[in-house]
């Protein structure tokens, strides 16, 4: 690895350590507005499919020709379990959680897809898995407890904002299982499979929020919420993904998803600084118990992997 090769792992590793964060602030700021969180979503992923299009053809990764049945199969599945029901899951439990929150308790799909993998598989799954389960639903339930309080939440409140975060998890795990299990997936390149899931799970949003609302909701156009959907669209979803692929190619995917670490906690600080959250002993008691958990779950799936 020459020295410019470095550099550039280097400087997208740091963008890379960060950028998780930044989303959750941006979908904790979009899911307080008083449009509908449906359309938030819509827009969010039309945004990316759109720009992912536009990369696809600049760098020549147009496959749709070339996809047979079991491809389309995994797009459709993808489409529904990652662009439907995880984006739902994130943006409802976004409206009564903190952005941090969140963003720890989606983290988890590290441990979900291992236990998923398990009953797949017919095994038992690994101590190590189990105490991370353990390890992060206490810290998790320290921090709500906290939420609650600093935000005067009902418990019922509560209680929602975590069943829609767990949504998020559990399904970006069954997305995850599907591809990793399907032998079809070494035909789509990951442009063909973010550009198609996130168009044709932005129109699944979009006929049930017309659906539930008879109407459309035009994008708010302040500059808020612009600067965060432009962010969320071309930034999260667009090019942080291809920076992503880069380190992925670069340093191996272990190292790559070590970073995800510093997400959630970057997550919260934000919301301390600009949103005016409280971060008291339970809540940082609590998140390092969930850092703890995730870096079990990550430090296991990097072993398997070796």
């Amino acid at each position: 690895m020459n020295s410019l090769v470095k550099l550039k792992v280097f400087l997208f590793s740091l963008i890379l350590l960060f950028s998780g964060g930044f989303s959750w602030f941006f979908v904790k700021l979009h899911a307080g507005y008083t449009m509908p969180v449906e359309f938030s979503i819509f827009y969010r992923n039309m945004g990316s499919s759109l720009f992912i299009f536009i990369l696809m053809t600049l760098l020549g990764k147009w496959k749709i020709f070339k996809l047979g049945k079991e491809e389309w199969k995994i797009i459709l599945k993808v489409s529904f379990f990652y662009y439907f029901l995880y984006f739902m899951g994130s943006y409802y439990g976004s409206k009564f959680l903190a952005a941090g929150i969140v963003a720890f308790i989606s983290s988890t799909k590290t441990i979900f897809v291992e236990l998923f993998l398990s009953i797949k598989e017919k095994h038992k799954p690994s101590r190590t898995i189990i105490i991370s389960a353990f390890i992060g639903a206490i810290g998790i339930a320290m921090m709500s407890r906290a939420n609650m309080k600093i935000s005067n939440l009902t418990p019922m409140e509560l209680l929602f904002g975590i069943c829609f975060a767990f949504i998020a998890p559990v399904s970006n795990s069954v997305s995850y299982v599907t591809i990793k299990t399907n032998p079809a997936k070494k035909n789509l390149n990951n442009f063909t499979l973010a550009a198609y899931g996130a168009f044709i799970g932005s129109l699944l949003v979009l006929i049930f929020a017309i659906c539930k609302y008879k109407t459309i909701v035009p994008m708010p156009l302040d500059s808020k919420y612009l600067i965060g959907w432009c962010y969320l669209a071309f930034g999260a979803s667009g090019l942080i993904t291809v920076i992503a692929y880069y380190l992925i190619d670069k340093i191996g995917p272990s190292k790559t998803t070590m970073m995800s670490l510093a997400h959630s906690p970057t997550a919260l600080l934000l919301s301390v600084l600009f949103m005016n959250y409280k971060l008291d002993l339970l809540t940082t008691i609590g998140m390092c118990f969930c850092v703890i958990a995730l870096y079990f779950g990550l430090k296991y799936k990097q072993n398997k992997a070796n």
